[in-house]
């Protein structure tokens, strides 16, 4: 948890310099009164509403501490326990943590009045500041593909003074959906992170464009705590992507999708060639296939949905009557690559006589 606040005390006592006050309250001169007190719980949680936060008293030889009396804008708000050089006083001088603007956080300024067996006291200000308890790390991902998520991993650190009755992992799919218990009974809370791929999250059925939300809530006694992030589940971009053509013409006939490059007929580059009057079939053993699918599926695919066509579908290794629009999803496995889908659309048909002489086409591929 980030601790920003730092000692405000302008009692120094190397130079014997404290803050004092006169009979008619606070003022500014500076005496050698013989103590300061440092306040050594500058931060605590929104759930710490009943919290003993320590101080130190720091008193010359021969001083001792007498009485703390804890002041909030110019009131006294309570008294702190001294035993020694060390004591505490309870956060529930502070109130019911009510911030500006309904804020969950905020800060308290105050002063530490210690009186001293020299008949002086000192006047030392501070501020705590009230955060909440799970804090989630800046480097937790935000977004990530649906074949990804279950890799993914939620970094978080907690802190609190208060003892933690239970701390939970609550899973929903969207900002409007209905919260599942996450299945993470062990979820420790000085842990340092959770795994997705550990969780329930299979019930919600994700889908690309969906958002899983997860809330880390903290409990002590009635007062809880809770934290939320989420997961936007975007699609898995293609790879690469090109524009080819298939003709008729022998020197211009066949097509490596690898490389987007022609090359003529017989050649053993090639892994489709134009299959005449207008389509095109796989060839030179390569291990590709295709699923011919909706028109309207090329401007929303991804490589998952790409992938999910075609496993669905029924594959075949050539086509005829190919006509512009027409649609086709496929896999290819090629020597030292992983298995990649595409998607491969008709741009263009272009007919001379009756007889089609070139096919042009968009393609994309991933994994």
């Amino acid at each position: 948890m980030k601790t920003t606040l730092k000692y405000l005390s302008i009692a120094l006592i190397s130079s014997g310099l404290l803050t004092s006050c006169d009979e008619d309250g606070f003022d500014d001169k500076t005496v050698d009164i013989g103590g300061y007190t440092y306040l050594e719980d500058t931060q605590i949680s929104v759930l710490d509403r009943n919290a003993d936060l320590n101080f130190t008293v720091n008193t010359a030889d021969g001083v001792s501490a007498q009485e703390v009396e804890i002041f909030m804008d110019g009131s006294s708000v309570g008294m702190g326990s001294i035993d020694g050089d060390t004591g505490t006083f309870n956060s529930s001088i502070l109130g019911d943590f009510n911030f500006e603007d309904d804020a969950e956080t905020g800060a308290y300024d105050f002063v530490i009045r210690t009186s001293y067996s020299n008949g002086n006291y000192s006047e030392d200000p501070f501020a705590i500041s009230v955060e909440k308890v799970t804090e989630l790390d800046e480097d937790n991902p935000s977004t990530t593909t649906l074949d990804s998520l279950s890799t993914r991993s939620i970094a978080y650190s907690n802190y609190a003074l208060s003892d933690i009755d239970d701390f939970s992992l609550m899973l929903k799919k969207n900002s409007d959906g209905t919260a599942i218990d996450s299945g993470l009974d062990d979820l420790d809370f000085d842990g340092e992170s959770f795994s997705i791929g550990d969780t329930d999250y299979e019930d919600l059925n994700i889908e690309v464009g969906d958002t899983l939300v997860y809330t880390l809530t903290s409990q002590s006694g009635s007062i809880s705590d809770a934290t939320t992030g989420s997961l936007i589940i975007t699609p898995k971009d293609f790879s690469r992507s090109n524009t080819a053509t298939l003709s008729n013409d022998n020197d211009m006939s066949q097509l490596d999708l690898l490389t987007a490059e022609n090359s003529a007929d017989g050649s053993a580059d090639g892994e489709i060639r134009f299959l005449a009057p207008n389509g095109f079939e796989v060839i030179n053993d390569s291990n590709l296939s295709f699923v011919k699918v909706d028109n309207d599926f090329y401007e929303n695919a991804d490589v998952l949905s790409t992938k999910a066509l075609y496993e669905d579908g029924e594959s075949a290794t050539s086509f005829t009557n190919l006509q512009k629009g027409d649609t086709f999803v496929y896999k290819v496995n090629r020597d030292d690559e992983d298995t990649m889908y595409g998607i491969f659309t008709v741009a263009n048909v272009t007919v001379v006589n009756g007889n089609a002489v070139s096919i042009e086409f968009n393609y994309s591929e991933g994994n």
